[in-house]
């Protein structure tokens, strides 16, 4: 039982770790470029291509 609560607080703390970072990135950028930078992350991580680019 004790591993369910661990397990919880490992996978959840990465996320409560992250809302301060994007709070204050929220703040800084309108939320369209957020949303740009994150889809140009993506893409670059992933190796994908939108058909715009051929």
């Amino acid at each position: 039982m004790h591993k369910d609560y661990l397990a919880f607080f490992v996978e959840s703390l990465p996320r409560y770790l992250a809302f301060p970072i994007c709070g204050t990135l929220c703040d800084k950028f309108a939320p369209i470029r957020i949303l740009h930078i994150s889809q140009v992350g993506f893409d670059k991580m992933f190796n994908v291509y939108s058909a715009e680019t051929d």
